[in-house]
């Protein structure tokens, strides 16, 4: 198969996390998987377990590695709705908010790219001595100074807010990339070293042998098994409800603003009561969960407010943003199970009235 799955250590806790991985996994799987070049996606990398713990030197956790035809890269999540302020490479970063500034810092680092620079260091060490195990002594030799090519992209989800402001990035810009989550897809493309060029085997060898990583199991069910359906009705405008599939592990945005990763609100009635970045939806293993990103008019489950650690919608419920009102905007979820049930009716199952496949 075109891209390959695995896993150093099982899921992480942080549901953000696993958000990321997965989203990477699933816009992979459909952008490649038809592909006649090889991807390989490691998640969560952790140093303390064999045969990394036996390394010398102070190995970093991975989010995550993504090893292509021509390119090797480490990659590094990052959770921030606010747009990203940062001077220069060296100095602190902050994301903006509506309630005020908050520091992106890097693990133990100060910023992202401190952490970059770290983990950049330690790993093309440890690549490069793996690698040396298992290659013919001609191959090794030939890739002695390839791992110097080892990327870092810092992947901002569920985007990297578009007047975000990042500093130059100087000599760093063949190997840094700070990013949206979703242009992992642009940079699996575009990457390219003229050393950094491992065979699909060794690909799977440096994952199987050097991280002792396992087939990442589970990964057709979590990229391919639906929730369910999240549906957004906007009574002002002329546009039928709009149906997007919801995936376990997903987060989707909705605002007004053009560089949400989800739904974008029009600008009439009572839609301009929505800000422009105003909700977000996520799901784990079974749940679906709605919170409010400090809009300015709130977000609403039946008739109560709320607020950012949000609350589990369930499929009988009516969310509203900017006020409650049938001439709001409004979504709600209808579980797979719904359509299961009414699979000749290819209707709005709240409505009776057809909506569109997101």
């Amino acid at each position: 198969m075109p891209v390959e799955f695995f896993l150093h250590t099982p899921m992480p806790d942080d549901m953000n996390e696993r958000r990321a991985i997965c989203r990477v996994a699933r816009l992979l799987d459909q952008k490649f998987q038809r592909s006649s070049h090889h991807y390989f996606l490691v998640g969560n990398i952790d140093p303390t377990r064999k045969p990394i713990a036996q390394q010398q030197g102070n190995m970093t956790q991975l989010d995550g590695l993504l090893l292509g035809p021509k390119f090797v890269a480490i990659l590094e999540f990052k959770n921030y709705f606010g747009r990203i302020e940062a001077g220069s490479l060296q100095g602190p970063w902050h994301a903006v908010t509506r309630s005020g500034a908050q520091k992106v810092i890097g693990g133990a680092r100060d910023n992202p790219y401190h952490q970059a620079v770290n983990a950049r260091q330690v790993w093309s060490t440890y690549f490069q001595e793996a690698s040396d195990a298992f290659l013919k002594p001609a191959r090794a030799q030939a890739l002695a100074n390839a791992w110097e090519h080892l990327s870092v992209l810092v992947l901002f989800h569920p985007y990297l807010h578009a007047k975000s402001k990042l500093p130059a990035m100087g000599q760093a810009d063949y190997w840094f990339y700070p990013r949206s989550l979703d242009h992992v897809l642009d940079l699996a493309y575009s990457l390219r070293s003229d050393k950094l060029q491992l065979t699909p085997d060794e690909r799977r060898q440096l994952i199987q042998q050097g991280l002792q990583a396992e087939p990442w199991e589970l990964i057709s069910d979590l990229l391919h098994q639906l929730l369910g359906y999240l549906v957004v009705k906007e009574p002002a405008s002329k546009r039928l409800p709009v149906r997007y599939p919801l995936y376990k592990f997903e987060d989707f945005t909705i605002g007004r603003s053009s560089t949400v990763q989800g739904h974008q609100v029009g600008n009439t009635g009572q839609s301009i009561l929505v800000s422009s970045l105003h909700a977000q939806i996520e799901t784990d293993q079974k749940q679906v969960r709605v919170r409010d990103l400090g809009s300015k008019n709130g977000t609403y489950v039946q008739n109560k407010k709320v607020d950012g650690n949000g609350v589990i919608l369930q499929p009988s419920q009516t969310v509203y943003l900017g006020e409650v009102s049938d001439e709001a905007c409004q979504l709600w979820f209808e579980p797979i199970g719904w359509y299961e049930t009414h699979a000749a009716d290819r209707s709005t199952l709240r409505t009776g009235t057809r909506h569109i496949d997101g």
